[in-house]
């Protein structure tokens, strides 16, 4: 028992080590590319400018796929320096990713368990998404992080303030709004309302600063556009069903035919495998069913960048929960945690070269969505209440 309590802080520290290593070159670094553009939105909007109609940004992507709402929340980023607000992006996303190990903790065990804490916190800091996420200073740690309390205060009972969190992440991007779906399973209205309120109170400044123009100009023009060309990028970094089906030469009709069809099932299971009662659920049934519908959207939507799959996190403490309280005697069990744990390694891997062609390429190139398609399974199969035995590295703190 010694030796494995060694080897696990062992692994912890060594993980910490070089995670701080690169949170350091981050920090230092010149720019990120994501970052820049939500940075050039700030000065524009400081400006009074319209992020929309700028093109004097050409060395960076423009912003045109994300919300005047979402713009209110980079505003800031205009009173500090380019470099600054670097520092200021990544370590605020850095405290977004710890505090969201942190209710996944809280979630998943009674008392508090800093190991368990920590070995989440390794397998984010190994997982490529995450690394991805915070090397582009993407927002979606952020965006997570709002989601995850939406839950967490639907959780402890607190409808309002749950409705308010999550406004603000569909505020930042759009697709938080598929968790409705949790709601109404659960027939809760209240945060649906609520948040539904806070959306469209979060697009009042821009409107009261450039009219109408530029909320009547995002959904009438950008986001349709954004829909209409969101289909048919077979980058490598796009990991969705859209971009499998691509690379496998899969032309119009047959792929639009397959790709209803396998939405149309995954959310069928998805919206089915939820129960409508709180009363005889557990908390780790309920993380369960949000885990679900995160898996759900990354499989289904037209563009998933493989920064987007930090969304994962909660099906990755799941996974973690269950390993540590694994009786490894038990045969069925141990498969279903095979079949995890490759999930967890195909989404987190990255092919550095994607450049080479061989037979059954896109199957590899495809290795994030092959990893939450058997995420998906996994989810739906962990469903099933299983008896198990406690982990001895953990075993006093497990509920």
């Amino acid at each position: 028992m010694r030796l494995r309590q060694l080897v696990v802080s062992i692994f912890i520290l060594t993980t910490f080590a070089f995670f701080a290593h690169s949170m350091y070159k981050i920090i230092t670094s010149r720019s990120l590319q994501d970052l820049q553009a939500y940075y050039f939105v700030a000065q524009d909007i400081r400006t009074n400018s319209n992020p929309y109609l700028d093109n004097s940004h050409t060395s960076t992507w423009p912003p045109l796929f994300y919300p005047p709402s979402a713009f209110i929340f980079l505003t800031p980023l205009a009173f500090f320096s380019s470099q600054q607000s670097i520092a200021v992006w990544t370590m605020g996303s850095l405290f977004s990713l710890l505090l969201s190990i942190f209710l996944l903790t809280r979630l998943l065990y009674k008392k508090f368990s800093w190991i368990f804490f920590c070995l989440l916190a390794c397998l984010a800091f190994l997982s490529f998404p995450f690394k991805f996420t915070l090397g582009m200073g993407q927002i979606n740690l952020y965006v997570f992080l709002f989601s995850l309390l939406a839950f967490w205060l639907f959780v402890r009972h607190h409808p309002i303030w749950s409705g308010t969190f999550l406004g603000v992440a569909i505020a930042l991007k759009l697709f938080p709004v598929i968790f409705f779906l949790f709601f109404l399973r659960k027939k809760a209205f209240l945060p649906c309302v609520v948040a539904t309120f806070v959306f469209f109170l979060s697009h009042v400044p821009m409107i009261l600063e450039y009219g109408n123009q530029m909320v009547i100009q995002y959904y009438l023009h950008h986001l349709p556009l954004f829909s209409l060309t969101s289909t048919g990028n077979a980058a490598y970094y796009n990991q969705s069903l859209n971009s499998l089906l691509i690379r496998m030469h899969i032309g119009s009709p047959f792929l639009t035919l397959i790709q209803v069809v396998a939405s149309l099932l995954i959310w069928g299971i998805s919206f089915f495998s939820m129960k409508t009662q709180m009363k005889d659920l557990t908390n780790k049934q309920l993380v369960r069913e949000w885990s679900l519908l995160s898996a759900a959207l990354l499989i289904t939507m037209g563009v998933v960048w493989q920064h987007y799959f930090v969304f994962e996190l909660p099906a990755f403490a799941l996974l973690l929960f269950e390993i540590v309280k694994m009786n490894m005697q038990k045969k069925n069990q141990c498969g279903l945690m095979v079949l995890g744990v490759v999930a967890y390694f195909l989404i987190s891997a990255n092919i550095a070269h994607p450049d080479y062609h061989f037979p059954f390429d896109f199957l590899v190139y495809s290795h994030v969505l092959l990893g939450s398609i058997l995420l998906f399974v996994y989810l739906v199969l962990l469903n099933k209440k299983e008896s198990v035995t406690i982990s001895p590295i953990i075993q006093k703190e497990v509920e």
